[in-house]
């Protein structure tokens, strides 16, 4: 091998495009899965899922608040971007002012939710980081069952042969369903959006329970 010169074939390179956030390893977790709030924009989770299409998947970012249940930002896209999330917590920020040094952010620990991007956006904004322990799917189980529901009552109904048809029908699902029609019991068998406009005249106390 030596004199002739082959040589093992070796991996493709791959370009680091998310940098984690300096503060990251010291992160507190700050629900502690508790995700009851008084009022809207105080406490917020958000999860990433994919969505399989017959040209590959497409992903999905999506923000709930805790106290309405209402998906307040999502942010949909043929690729995982570094962005996604922010995007999302960008509408969310439109949709719903956060408060300043009380609105927490929680997600779990994937890359796109911890990178220096992300985390400057919510720093900007006054907005408190938060995410779950390594390995523990409980401490973001409301985003996750969100996900879930969103698979159980879509995305496995169907078959999409593009992702710009999947986009559609994500985006068409979380904003006029999800939010205007579905009952949730959480919240008193309202939809997120009535829970909202009775958020803003009664002072409520949610039960700790999941989506």
């Amino acid at each position: 091998m030596a004199a002739a010169g082959p040589v093992a074939r070796q991996p493709r390179g791959q370009a680091k495009t998310t940098v984690p956030a300096p503060d990251f390893p010291g992160r507190p977790g700050r629900l502690r899965r508790d995700v009851t709030a008084t009022a809207p924009g105080m406490r917020r989770v958000g999860d990433i899922t994919y969505i399989p299409t017959w040209q590959g998947f497409a992903y999905l970012a999506v923000v709930m608040d805790c106290f309405s249940k209402k998906i307040v930002g999502r942010a949909i896209a043929g690729r995982m971007r570094a962005g996604l999330v922010t995007e999302a917590l960008a509408m969310a920020v439109r949709n719903c002012p956060p408060i300043r040094g009380v609105t927490v952010f929680h997600s779990d620990r994937g890359a796109r939710c911890t990178s220096a991007e992300y985390t400057k956006f919510m720093t900007d904004r006054g907005i408190l980081p938060s995410v779950g322990r390594t390995g523990s799917c409980c401490d973001n189980a409301v985003a996750e069952s969100f996900t879930a529901i969103l698979k159980k009552e879509l995305v496995n109904r169907e078959v999409y042969s593009t992702r710009n048809h999947a986009i559609r029908d994500v985006t068409a699902w979380t904003g006029s369903r999800c939010n205007h029609r579905r009952l949730h019991s959480a919240i008193d068998y309202q939809t997120p959006t009535e829970s909202t406009q009775n958020g803003d005249n009664n002072t409520r106390q949610q039960p700790k329970t999941n989506h």
